[in-house]
């Protein structure tokens, strides 16, 4: 066991998957360092993480927290891609750690940076391939007729068949219910009637308790309805710094597609009659509340639900509605009300402007909480001052008795100890007076500044755009909802630790020192 002031020997043991990492199980690992350091090492383990990111590694990060705080003195690896399959990222754990001070060995390798660099980057190459094959591999199984997607699509089931492979069948009861679909909208149904009817008839989705009309439409669009098949409709590409993996759509000439009749519950003709009566629906000319970003887009909430109020033109004026009743026709909310966005953005404004207009106000407000620091200051400056002084004649007077040969050893460390703390008190009110030397502000620069900034506000909304106001909006205001006569007011539910939505309250309330 490690002492209070000693450092331990660690061991950094990462396995990914079955495939990729050989059936070199993190025990193995941890057994081959310590059998290579002749004794018993410090174990940090990641399971089932890639070594193509860190971010997403808490026991390597826990690790380089110890290092960086001076608890680690050597730490072994098994072999060198376990700290990472990219020799860019382990070249900056490894340089991170020399600044650290840790010893970094290898049970499985040499020591050389060269040969070092050399197995990296073979193993960032094996990484890629792998990529490849498993890529390949995929695409191989959709061709012979294999299910390698996630869950199915409604309408189907998954199964597992004689040669254990993964296929999609026709699921009886929702594949009626699909086929229902399609036949009411080509007879006349809209997105939100369906919805209702779905509703009426009883009939569930798989996880939502309701279905919306998005839900629907995505069932009438979807080809898989007649057999077509498509893969590599999307691909993952890893961000190194996060950790995540992030979607990217695929190009429609670089997809797979495959046709399988046994799948099929739709013909080809209304399933083209279907998507006309769709893209009619919805590309003509009534105004749409998208093309530019809205002052309030996902900042009002409503007060029944919490889901967001949506934007819906009517006429020549946009009205908010709560957008979870409209996504479920009705069913999954009892917020009936509408609000005119035009009302609540000019309430919103009309408020901003009492807070910033009054340019003099505002800076004889500041300048004077200023001076009034500055005076405290002052006072503070003359305290530390003294107390320095003091504390200095009380180190010189001790520093004269560790001098002395009268007294004993004994009692001079104790003498020692003293002075060490009287040091260190010194030392902070030193730092505490240069603070206050650097945190002092002119007062007229300070006035100078406040004028500069309030005049570049007011400019900044006196014709403002709605991507301007929403920043503005989303700053000082935050989440919000309309109250009973559409004003708006903090949100009942906001973000934990959020400091936003406060001020619009405060300051109607008297209680916003400007």
């Amino acid at each position: 066991m490690a002492t209070a002031t000693s450092k331990i020997d660690a061991v950094y043991a990462r396995y990914s998957s079955h495939g990729q990492d050989g059936n070199t199980s993190v025990e193995v690992q941890v057994e081959e360092c310590e059998r290579a350091a002749g004794r018993k090492l410090v174990p940090y383990i990641d399971r089932a993480c890639t070594g193509r990111a860190t971010a997403q590694r808490a026991e390597l990060l826990r690790l380089l927290d110890d290092a960086e705080k001076g608890r680690v003195g050597t730490l072994w690896l098994f072999k060198w891609d376990r700290l990472a399959r990219n020799l860019g990222q382990a070249t900056v754990v490894m340089e991170q750690m020399q600044d650290f001070g840790v010893e970094v060995r290898v049970a499985n390798g040499t020591d050389h940076p060269l040969v070092r660099n050399i197995e990296l980057a073979v193993a960032e190459d094996y990484s890629r391939v792998l990529a490849e094959r498993a890529l390949k591999g995929m695409v191989k199984r959709a061709e012979q007729g294999r299910w390698v997607g996630g869950k199915p699509p409604y309408g189907y089931s998954r199964v597992i068949a004689l040669d254990e492979s993964k296929r999609l069948i026709i699921n009886p009861d929702e594949a009626e219910n699909v086929r229902w679909m399609f036949r009411r909208y080509l007879e006349g149904a809209g997105l939100k009637r369906l919805t209702r009817e779905l509703h009426g008839r009883g009939i569930r989705p798989r996880k939502n308790p309701v279905w919306t009309f998005t839900s629907v439409r995505s069932i009438l669009v979807n080809p898989v309805y007649t057999g077509r098949l498509t893969f590599g409709k999307k691909h993952y590409r890893l961000n190194r710094r996060t950790g995540r993996r992030v979607v990217s759509w695929t190009a429609p000439e670089a997809q797979t597609v495959f046709q399988d009749e046994s799948l099929r519950l739709i013909s080809d003709a209304d399933f083209k009659r279907v998507r006309e009566r769709i893209a009619t629906r919805t590309s003509g000319e009534r105004p749409k509340c998208g093309g530019i970003q809205r002052a309030l887009t996902g900042l009002v909430f409503c007060p029944e639900c919490g889901h967001v109020l949506y934007a819906r033109r009517s006429k020549d004026r946009t009205f908010l509605y709560c957008g979870h009743r409209i996504a479920t026709a009705g069913l999954g909310c009892s917020n009936d009300g509408s609000h005119l966005e035009k009302s609540v953005v000019d309430d919103l404004f009309a408020t901003f402007w009492e807070m910033v207009g009054d340019t003099e106000a505002i800076v004889q407000a500041a300048v004077g909480e200023l001076r009034k620091r500055l005076n405290r200051s002052k006072n503070r400056v003359i305290e530390l001052r003294r107390e320095i002084a003091e504390a200095e004649r009380e180190i010189g007077a001790t520093t004269r008795l560790l001098a002395d040969p009268d007294i004993e050893a004994t009692a001079k460390r104790a003498i020692a100890g003293a002075l060490t703390k009287l040091q260190e008190s010194k030392d902070a009110k030193e730092k505490e007076l240069a603070d206050i030397a650097t945190d002092t502000t002119d007062a007229d620069m300070l006035e100078d500044t406040i004028r500069l900034a309030l005049t570049q506000v007011q400019e900044g909304i006196r014709n403002p755009t709605p991507e301007r106001l929403h920043l503005l909006f989303e700053q000082f205001v935050g989440p919000m909802e309309l109250d009973a006569a559409g004003l708006p007011v903090q949100r009942k539910r906001p973000a934990e630790n959020d400091p936003r939505g406060t001020h619009l309250v405060e300051w109607r309330q008297g209680e916003l020192n400007p």
